[in-house]
């Protein structure tokens, strides 16, 4: 849990729900933070939303089946995960084809297809970045993204069409063997 940032997000979150009881963020719509998985830090991090506050504006859903993620996906508004440290990011990429919006770091495969609207503008961008440990970049992330459904929403379907064009499993094989060809 450590690498994926889990304790920034709920930092981030208590800073959103603090700043939604201050009047600082009016209009922002209510929510939910639904923390899907499980590891060794999972009592540590139910400590810390009950330390922050927070606690009653987070499920910790636990493991769930690879058959039933897609199912969690669809529930979400937003794909959340300010990690430390990361791979390819295929969560990212799943969340990604479904047209859901990803916030992310910049860490690891993922500026490889998160490309942030500062950077290429709304019409070309796939998610929305992050600065790694900083709960006040995310919070302030994740407002934006509630309030601005539509240009939230321009960002998701860029990222689905990214997905489409460039990471199906097979193009990622080909290109995989391509290399290992040209290794041997």
């Amino acid at each position: 849990m450590y690498k994926n940032g889990i304790d920034t997000l709920i930092r981030a979150i208590a800073i959103l729900a603090r700043d939604v009881r201050s009047g600082y963020y009016p209009k922002l719509p209510l929510f939910r933070l639904r923390l899907v998985g499980h590891g060794p830090d999972a009592a540590k991090l139910k400590r810390l939303a009950s330390q922050f506050g927070v606690a009653s504006v987070i499920d910790f859903v636990g493991v769930v089946t690879p058959e039933a993620v897609p199912a969690e996906l669809a529930r979400a508004a937003l794909f959340v995960r300010p990690s430390r440290s990361e791979g390819l990011g295929s969560s990212f990429l799943e969340a990604m084809a479904m047209g859901i919006p990803i916030i992310g770091t910049m860490v690891g495969g993922i500026p490889d297809f998160l490309h942030d609207p500062v950077s290429v503008g709304v019409a070309r961008a796939t998610g929305i970045s992050v600065v790694v440990d900083d709960a006040r970049d995310l919070a302030a992330k994740i407002a934006w993204c509630l309030r601005e459904r539509a240009l939230t929403a321009t960002i998701a379907e860029n990222g689905r069409r990214l997905v489409g064009q460039s990471y199906q499993w097979k193009d990622v094989a080909d290109r995989m063997w391509e290399i290992i060809q040209k290794l041997s």
